[in-house]
């Protein structure tokens, strides 16, 4: 698993949540025809994570339009009401808590589409763990250290609690949940506040699967092996070991919309459209580069528009194709993963595109 820092943009909304603007666009107008030869070595491309985390200083005054969002969320995606309406039954609140010896893991809400989960995880850690350090105590905008933040955490199927692995190494728990794991999966997490009064630090995720098992409708369980802390000199240090693990029920799933993308009477892939994400999986012959292929990526409006709309933050959109062969003939097989900024109306989008291809969604 990779190691999380922390990053925290500030940025300022326009004035009057109710006039902001509906989309935000990545990339816009047709793309370009080329010709892609097809190469024969097996491989996998991840495109760039796209990290952002707006946090702004007048969330308060959206907040009192949705009580049952928590702050974090609201700052994430500031919804309009319509836009929260669409995801109301994705929303989980105060899910669950989980005393691991003297820390403490908490999931105090959680948001998703059946493959992809945002969640809000705080950690209460043990007075021995000084905080102090990661806050900004001198005004100049730079803690004096970087983040405490989890390692090699994995997620699984199993309903389970930390009583089933308390006194095992996370070698031995890893072990004992083995057969209930995620084998395909990404990751990404930052920091969204500390509180030294609690000891606390609040984290926000984003779990995404390309499995067909999803997250929502079953037992999800997170086993981490210890926390850690970056320092500038590029060192870590433990501060707590573990392991640690957290077990709920997602019981949401954002309205989605699942369509074949056909060429003549073959199937050749799928695409899945939420108000959270455009994902899918594309077989073809021809062979684009991530930044190519990325560029194929769009949504047509009914009112005409044509765009991608802007990838969400934290939201990672991992990208990658793998090669193989049928009837001696090359392929290569595109997962896309874009989770967007703002919440999508469906009902305003007309079609997908994606490697050329373009999808009716009507």
């Amino acid at each position: 698993m990779n190691r999380y820092q922390t990053l925290i943009q500030q940025l300022k909304p326009a004035d009057g949540f109710e006039v902001r603007l509906k989309r935000r666009v990545l990339n816009a107008g047709p793309v370009p025809k080329k010709t892609y030869h097809p190469r024969s070595a097996v491989r996998t491309v991840l495109l760039a994570a796209v990290v952002a985390v707006a946090l702004t200083a007048s969330a308060a005054a959206v907040v009192s339009a949705f009580a049952d969002w928590d702050p974090i969320f609201v700052r994430l995606f500031r919804p309009t009401e319509t836009e929260a309406a669409l995801v109301e039954e994705a929303v989980q609140t105060e899910v669950v808590t989980s005393v691991c010896g003297d820390t403490t893991l908490k999931i105090r809400q959680t948001i998703g589409d059946g493959k992809s989960m945002y969640f809000i995880m705080d950690v209460t850690f043990p007075k021995s763990v000084d905080l102090s350090a990661l806050v900004d105590q001198n005004g100049d905008g730079r803690a004096d250290n970087y983040a405490i933040h989890p390692v090699d955490m994995w997620f699984y199927t199993a309903e389970t609690t930390y009583t089933d692995i308390a006194g095992m190494t996370y070698e031995q728990a890893r072990e004992f949940l083995d057969a209930y794991r995620y084998t395909d999966g990404s990751l990404s997490s930052n920091i969204q506040n500390i509180d030294l009064d609690s000891n606390t630090i609040t984290y926000l995720m984003q779990l995404t699967v390309r499995t067909v098992i999803p997250v929502a409708g079953q037992p999800l369980t997170a086993l981490i092996d210890t926390f850690e802390q970056s320092f500038p000199d590029g060192t870590e240090t433990t501060v707590v070991d573990g392991p640690f693990l957290i077990s709920w029920t997602a019981d949401y799933d954002a309205a989605s919309r699942t369509f074949d993308i056909k060429d003549g009477e073959e199937t050749i892939g799928t695409v899945t459209l939420s108000p959270l994400s455009l994902r899918g999986v594309l077989k073809t012959t021809d062979y684009l580069d991530s930044k190519e292929f990325r560029k194929t990526l769009s949504l047509t409006f009914i009112n005409g528009d044509v765009c991608l709309p802007a990838n969400n933050g934290p939201g990672i959109g991992i990208h990658e194709y793998q090669e193989g062969v049928v009837d001696k003939t090359w392929y290569f097989e595109y997962h896309f993963d874009v989770y967007f900024r703002d919440i999508l109306v469906v009902d305003e989008v007309a079609s997908v595109q994606v490697g050329g291809y373009s999808i009716d969604v009507k």
